[in-house]
């Protein structure tokens, strides 16, 4: 889907307000994965605004306490691991 933002609000193609959506607004040049395997929860580097279902979750270095999304696991994943 399409999105236009207008005003600091979101649109579909249709000009509707959308109901969801997901953004990442990054820089592809320092975008950087800090996690390593005796550190796997650092964040990555480079993303300035993250949201989920119109909600803001990072802005910044900041993470905020929202938790708007669900977890989505593969098809080997075990049932409610």
């Amino acid at each position: 889907m399409d999105l236009i933002l207008r005003g600091g609000s979101l649109f579909d193609r249709t000009g509707a307000p959308s109901r969801v959506a997901h953004v990442a607004v990054f820089d592809p040049n320092t975008v950087n994965d800090m996690a390593t395997s005796s550190s796997p929860h650092k964040y990555a580097r480079g993303f300035e605004l993250v949201m989920v279902n119109r909600q803001k979750v990072l802005e910044g270095v900041d993470r905020t306490v929202a938790l708007p999304g669900m977890v989505l696991r593969g098809f080997l994943a075990k049932p409610n691991a």
